[in-house]
Formats: C-alpha cells, structure tokens, sequence
C-alpha cells in the first residue's frame, strides 16, 4: 500500500515537472516564431501568436517587448506604447522595455516622456553612452540645446575623433546663435568625414547665416575636389559664386547640377539662381526660360516673377512683360483690409508705447487703406479724442462714423456700449465744450 502512495506522488511529481518543462519549452518556441516571423517583416502574424501567448502566460516581459516592437515596425505607436508599459508593470527595471519605450516617445515627439524615461534608464546604467547620447538629442529636440551641448562635450572628452558628437555639438551652438563654435564643431566633423554631404550643408548654411561668402566658396570648391558626383555641392558652390558676385562660374556650378538631375528631376532653387546669374549678365532671353521652369513650378515667388517679366519686356515681349508685373504687384500687395490691419495693429503698438503721434500716423494709415470699414473710422476718432486730444478732428471722424452706420437698432459694434451711442454721446459732449469755449471768447473784454 505504501509503495503505491509512493509510486503515485512520484507519477505526481514527474507530471508537474513535465508540465513546467512542457510549458517553458513551448514559451521558448512562441518567442522563437516571434523572432522569425519579425525578422521576414511579417508583423501581422508576429502580433497573432504574440497574443496568443500572453493569453497562457500574461507575465512574460519578453513577449510584450516583442510584441511593443511588432507594433512600432506596424507604425501602430499608441498600441506599442500600451504593450511595453504592461511589461514594465511585471519589471520596472527592465532596460530593453525602457529603452524601446523611449525610442517610442521620441518616434511620437512626446519629448517630456522620453526624457524621463532616458532619466530612468541612465539611473538604472549611468556610463551608458548610448543613453547619455538618447538623452542628449531629446534635450536638443525640446529646445534644450544649452543643456544638451553640456552631455556632448562631456561626451567628446573621451571621443574627440567622433563625427556625430561633432555635428550635434555645432549643431547646439548652432541653435543658440554662437555661430564662430558652430562653424568649429561641425569643421572638425567634416574632416572626419569628408564625404558628408550632411555636414556641408550645415555648414554652407552657417556661412550665409554670418555672409562670410567667399569662405563658403573654398569649402565647396574643396569638397568638390574630393567629390563632384554629389550635385548638392554644385548647387551650394554655384550660389556662392553667385553670392561673391562671380556669375558666369555660378552659370557652369548649376548647369553642373542640373546636368547630374534624372529626367523630370530639377530644383526650383538652382533654376531661379541660375537665372539669377544669367540676368545679371544680361542674358535675359536664356534668363527668362529657367525664370517660366521655377514660375510653372511655382507661380507665388514675387522676385521670379518680376525677373521674369523684366527678360520679356527686355526682349521685345511688353504685353507678357506687363503681364508678369502686374502679378508681381499682386504677390507683394496684400489685400486693402489686411494691409489696415497691420497698420492698426502697430498703431497699438506704438500706443502702448505711449508714442502717441507715431500711434495714430499708422492708425490714419490703416483708416485710409480701408477707409470704408466704420470700426477703422470710430478707431481713429477715439485715437484723436483719447491720445491726441484733439476733439475738433475727433468729432469730424465721429460725425464721419455715424453717416455710415445702418438706421438699425442693434449695433454690434461696442466697447462696454455701442461705438454708434458712443458716438453719438461724444458729439454732444465735445460740441457742447466747443460751443462753452467759444462763448467764453465772446464775452472776453
């Protein structure tokens, strides 16, 4: 009898071990199809057995960070988010769930996240370099690039040869105006990669920032010499021909790009330059066909325009010239109502300045620009009555105001009351001083 009691705990036993092993062996193989299926980009059944997994075992933190990862590669980030968080309830410290949860945060640009994710995941490994770097470039994407420059330099201490901590260090000073360190950093860069055509624009874009022109032409020059089948750097070298005034090397640098462009490929930038270049050579007939190739690309750019009809009206073609130049008035013009805005706005400007004269100079602007508009006519009354304190031009504004408000009751216009009650209380009212003021010198002996 014992023997079979005995016999029976031990069937018992093995059972149990069987079942973990069983049960271990088939959470290995569910992880395992994972991984394959992700790495043939097969998400969709990725997502399916990872769900069917966590349903007979909702603790594994590895399914979720797979899962978390299936659904970012799904570009489904708010579900991704939600997964790797359930891992992160099981194991709070787990750096993989961390780290893709932050990689997720910054992917959705919730910057605030990802900096106190980076934070927990440099106090769980504070010399990862990785981390330090994350946490560096979220700084420098929440417009914290003072803060972020500090890391990079801390970093560049032990990896000065390090083109990426290079860039992003120019690219702070960059960001913070202090362009001298920004043309420094991003230098050292490119010596250490020549071939970036990245940090050539950065740094083309810096010497037009501080129009050090002809600075901007060696380094483009130079770069070509080690690599002129990148057409970027025709176009950067042939504007700072163009901008040193150089005009017909510009011509050859972006008749190079333009020869380096597939079929239907061209730039809207290099086209208007180049005929920019032709132009001041008076060459307007060859000027004005890459003028049209940027205007039918884009008819809203005032200078093309008007360059534009100056090569027609230049090569016998008045009536298309005039054409083209009356659209340019058009493009630089803005509509009457919004220009009288502008001009009421910096009037206000200057009144709470208490530049009272240069205040109502705009405000008679905007009057005359929309003088149609009753509120820019009560406006410039008050601004006389008010600022200026010249009532008699105030009470012939208000006498203008109200000749123009409809006979209707409701007046929709008011400052605590109707501008038309206002109105017409300030006419009384200054009328009645006048009238008092002018008895006073009839009666004076």
């Amino acid at each position: 009898m014992k023997m079979k009691s005995l016999k029976h705990i031990i069937f018992i036993l093995l059972m149990f071990v069987f079942s973990l092993y069983s049960g271990h062996a088939q959470e290995n193989l569910s992880i395992s199809e994972i991984k394959l299926l992700m790495q043939k980009y097969k998400y969709k059944d990725a997502l399916l057995i990872a769900n069917q997994a966590l349903e007979s075992d909702s603790l594994n933190t590895e399914i979720y960070l797979l899962k978390g990862i299936a659904l970012k590669e799904s570009f489904n980030y708010s579900e991704a988010i939600k997964s790797l968080k359930k891992g992160l309830l099981i194991d709070e410290t787990n750096v993989f769930l961390l780290a893709e949860l932050a990689n997720l945060y910054k992917i959705t640009s919730d910057n605030q996240s990802a900096y106190e994710t980076y934070s927990k995941l440099l106090l769980l490994d504070s010399e990862n370099i990785t981390f330090k770097i994350q946490m560096a470039n979220t700084l420098l994407a929440s417009d914290a690039a003072a803060s972020a420059k500090k890391i990079y330099l801390e970093l560049l201490g032990n990896e000065m040869e390090n083109s990426y901590l290079l860039s992003q260090a120019g690219l702070c000073y960059s960001e913070t105006n202090v362009f001298d360190s920004a043309i420094y950093f991003n230098r050292k860069a490119l010596e250490v990669n020549p071939n970036s055509i990245v940090l050539l624009t950065r740094l083309a874009n810096l010497f037009i920032k501080t129009k050090n022109y002809q600075e901007g032409l060696q380094l483009t020059e130079s770069f070509r010499q080690l690599d002129s089948t990148q057409k970027e750097v025709n176009k950067w070298c042939g504007y700072f021909y163009y901008l040193n005034k150089q005009y017909e090397p510009a011509i050859a640098r972006f008749g190079q790009y333009n020869n380096q462009c597939g079929i239907g490929e061209s730039s809207k930038f290099v086209n208007k330059y180049l005929g920019l270049s032709l132009y001041r050579l008076e060459q307007f007939q060859e000027a004005a066909h890459y003028f049209s190739e940027v205007y039918n690309a884009d008819s809203t750019d005032s200078e093309v325009c008007f360059y534009l009809g100056v090569c027609h009206c230049r090569t016998f073609s008045p009536d298309t010239g005039l054409y083209f130049l009356s659209k340019t008035l058009n493009l630089i013009t803005p509509e009457n109502s919004f220009l009288a805005m502008i001009y009421s706005e910096t009037g206000d400007a200057y009144n709470a300045k208490k530049e009272t004269e240069k205040a109502t100079e705009y405000i008679f602007k905007a009057y005359l620009t929309d003088s149609l508009n009753r509120v820019r006519m009560f406006k410039l009354a008050y601004q006389y009555d008010y600022e200026m304190d010249d009532r008699k031009t105030a009470l012939a504004y208000y006498k203008k105001y109200l000749a123009l408000v409809p006979e209707a009751k409701s007046n929709p216009e008011s400052i605590g009351i109707s501008y038309k009650d206002f109105a017409t209380k300030r006419i009384k009212d200054i009328g009645k001083n006048i009238s008092i003021a002018n008895r006073k010198q009839i009666v004076k002996p």
